[in-house]
């Protein structure tokens, strides 16, 4: 039931729960993927996770605490695109993720090395890279561009694009390729009557527009969710030979979140930004001591 919580009721929960605990408090979005990561890399004898249900639960608990003055509290969410729209949090308090998701920051981790060499063809992945001339963490990260973008034009425009259960195998081809054409009468076939103010062809305009900036970087424009799902095609193809169940989108996600370490963890711009907020807001802690030097902040 505490997902039906709202977020007055979150931040009474907070507060109540601070006789008990004097230490910080950390606000994430999810209750199972993003609490398995975090819990590994907090310091957890002086900060404490809550699991908020939702991104806009997670903005609105920090602004209620913020407004009371609350000390030690700290909010975590999903970049997604707010870096590209200026649409960032309003609060010191409330820190983004490295790329648009934690899932992105997996796939830019040594986690991603670890599960290609444990699911995938060694001899395949060494001959996909040599044709392409770039890792298979750069490929999936441009694959993954025009679906971001098309996610872009979407929040950008209000069109109201659908990609719920996107299925990423009627336009990511077997041996890595992508149609852009298919990309969008996949989502606007998934819009219902293609319901939105934009024709097919405006669409594909623009998201080759945004996926062409050179200032665009692809960290803050190709979702990790849709990354791990062309890895899973590419595990059972040009990168593998594996079954589709045994590296379905869900079990890609969950071997990352396995092989993340918390040594990948220091060198991510999230990590210096919880040090920041650290250092401005003693004696709460987050992640104790520093093992590796930080690089900069990207909040």
């Amino acid at each position: 039931m505490k997902q039906y919580l709202s977020p007055d009721d979150i931040a009474n929960d907070i507060r109540m729960t601070r006789s008990q605990h004097r230490g910080a408090f950390v606000l994430v979005e999810g209750e199972t993927a993003d609490l398995r990561v975090y819990d590994r890399l907090i310091d957890r004898s002086r900060c404490q996770l809550q699991p908020a249900h939702g991104k806009d639960n997670v903005l609105e608990v920090m602004a209620i605490l913020d407004a009371d003055g609350f000390p030690g509290a700290l909010g975590i969410v999903d970049a997604d695109r707010s870096r590209l729209s200026g649409d960032l949090p309003p609060s010191e308090n409330v820190l983004l993720t490295d790329g648009c998701d934690l899932e992105s920051m997996l796939v830019h981790s040594p986690a991603l090395d670890k599960v290609l060499a444990e699911v995938g063809s060694r001899d395949k992945i060494k001959r996909f890279e040599a044709e392409h001339g770039r890792s298979v963490r750069d490929h999936l990260a441009i694959l993954a561009r025009p679906v971001g973008a098309l996610r872009h034009v979407s929040e950008r425009e209000g069109l109201g694009l659908h990609f719920q259960e996107l299925t990423f195998s009627k336009f990511v081809e077997r041996d890595l390729t992508l149609d852009r054409v298919k990309l969008v009468r996949t989502v606007l076939a998934r819009t219902h009557g293609q319901n939105s103010r934009l024709k097919e062809g405006e669409l594909l305009e623009e998201l080759r527009r945004i996926e062409d900036d050179p200032d665009v970087p692809s960290l803050d424009l190709s979702n990790g969710h849709d990354m791990a799902r062309i890895l899973s095609i590419g595990l059972r193809h040009a990168l593998g030979s594996r079954k589709q169940l045994e590296v379905g989108v869900e079990t890609i996600e969950r071997e990352l979140r396995l092989a993340y370490e918390k040594e990948h963890f220091q060198t991510s711009g999230l990590c210096a930004a919880i040090r920041s907020w650290e250092r401005r807001n003693p004696p709460y802690v987050v992640i104790g001591e520093q093992r590796a030097q930080d690089p900069p902040n990207r909040r």
